[in-house]
């Protein structure tokens, strides 16, 4: 089977559907190139199987470069490729929901990995209510959507009565061991070290690790604990952090080699999460 894989975001997440889905059929997959550097993928080939990649460039919307590239991918995907079925990871890209929303010859396989905005997520909301009429349009065009988790099955039913619930399936995240290839034999466990890794918003729980750190922290002096990441919950924190000796603050973009380092160095990595799906 041919098939054209939508990877607008979250690539590191459909990396081992990607893979796994190469080993028997052929793919076109399209992807950004914020998406690939975040995976490793600018830097190392993270793909197997037969497969076609295609990375397009970061282009504003209003300019009709960003219009014409979407299209071009879209069209080399479908035509050129001769694709027979799509499989799109959930995206609030305004001009590819517009295209998959009206593509009806070829049947759709939708991810959905969040059906509604997580608390806090204060960038997303700003354009999501304007996007979300067309996100809605592709969910309920897709002639099978996938989603990681039972309560986001729930919750995106609950959201969309109108979809049957036949056409909903739950299939867990495969695992992120494209990560293992940035491993270096020095890297070691350092005993004590807690590590929280990822996007700071509300849901992911920071202030909730705080309070309960206050209360190990001193119980456990040679203990550390590690906060890598960035999000608009942590200027809430961040002088709390500092003041602390035992924290250690990594506030930027972590790459791939040191995402291995992090979490090969970490005794425990905590999930404080106050929402999740």
């Amino acid at each position: 089977m041919r098939i054209y894989f939508g990877a607008y975001w979250f690539l590191d997440a459909s990396l081992s559907l990607i893979n796994g889905l190469a080993k028997r059929h052929h793919l076109f997959v399209v992807t950004t190139e914020g998406a690939a550097r975040e995976a490793g993928a600018l830097e190392e080939n993270l793909f197997g199987g037969e497969l076609l990649l295609r990375i397009e460039t970061p282009i504003k919307l209003k300019n009709p470069r960003y219009w014409w590239q979407r299209a071009t991918g879209f069209w080399q995907g479908t035509r050129r490729f001769g694709a027979e079925v799509i499989h799109l990871q959930e995206v609030s890209d305004p001009f590819v929901n517009w295209m998959m929303a009206r593509v009806n010859r070829l049947p759709l396989v939708l991810t959905v990995h969040d059906p509604a905005p997580h608390l806090g997520e204060i960038g997303l909301m700003k354009y999501y209510q304007r996007r979300r009429p067309l996100m809605e349009a592709v969910r309920r065009r897709a002639d099978q959507i996938i989603v990681p988790g039972g309560d986001t099955r729930r919750q995106l039913l609950e959201l969309h009565p109108e979809i049957p619930n036949e056409r909903v399936t739950v299939i867990p995240l495969g695992s992120y061991d494209h990560l293992l290839r940035w491993k270096r034999p020095e890297y070691a466990e350092k005993p004590g070290t807690v590590l929280f890794f990822g996007r700071i918003n509300a849901y992911k729980g920071l202030g909730v690790l705080l309070e309960a750190w206050e209360q190990v922290a001193p119980q456990c002096p040679e203990a550390r604990l590690v906060i890598a990441g960035r999000g608009y919950d942590l200027p809430h924190y961040r002088e709390r952090i500092l003041r602390d000796p035992q924290c250690v603050l990594v506030e930027r973009f972590v790459t791939v080699q040191e995402v291995a380092q992090l979490f090969t160095e970490a005794s425990i990595v905590v999930l404080p999460y106050v929402e999740a799906t």
